[in-house]
């Protein structure tokens, strides 16, 4: 009987449920929980609040602003070739037209003044008179005009 008690009983020992190994949680994310957005990239082309401090004036400066009238740097009048004299033996001679003096005759070296509209006038000299044209030079404004 014993013998038959052993047995029952290690049958009893074999007999619970075998050992299930333990389940592993499966992790996931919460349904109310949202994935975590990344950093939004700042806009490289906006000013940092320390740059745009440095690049606005200061009040005073702004208050001390002193306005500059324009001026308008005087015109050359408008200045046409009617004429070339181009004789031998003599200092060639040009006949022009200038808009606020009129019909001229001028030679190499020749000075004249024009007035503009403003009041302000302003000395031509001529330069060099050839076949190719007449050269006039406004020393004022450091420009030449050729006139062909």
């Amino acid at each position: 009987m014993m013998l038959v008690a052993c047995f029952a009983s290690l049958s009893l020992c074999h007999a619970q449920e075998p050992e299930t190994p333990p389940k592993k949680e499966e992790k996931q994310p919460p349904a109310t929980e949202k994935p975590k957005s990344p950093k939004p990239l700042s806009d490289p082309t906006l000013l940092s609040p320390r740059l745009k401090k440095a690049l606005q004036p200061a009040a005073e400066t702004q208050a001390e602003a002193v306005h500059v009238k324009e001026v308008h740097a005087p015109k050359l009048p408008a200045i046409e070739l009617k004429g070339l004299l181009l004789v031998t033996g003599e200092k060639p001679a040009a006949m022009i037209e200038v808009k606020s003096k009129g019909l001229m005759l001028v030679r190499e070296g020749s000075q004249f003044s024009v007035i503009e509209p403003d009041g302000s006038s302003m000395t031509l000299i001529v330069k060099r008179i050839s076949d190719q044209g007449v050269q006039i030079e406004a020393p004022t404004l450091k420009e030449i005009i050729n006139l062909q």
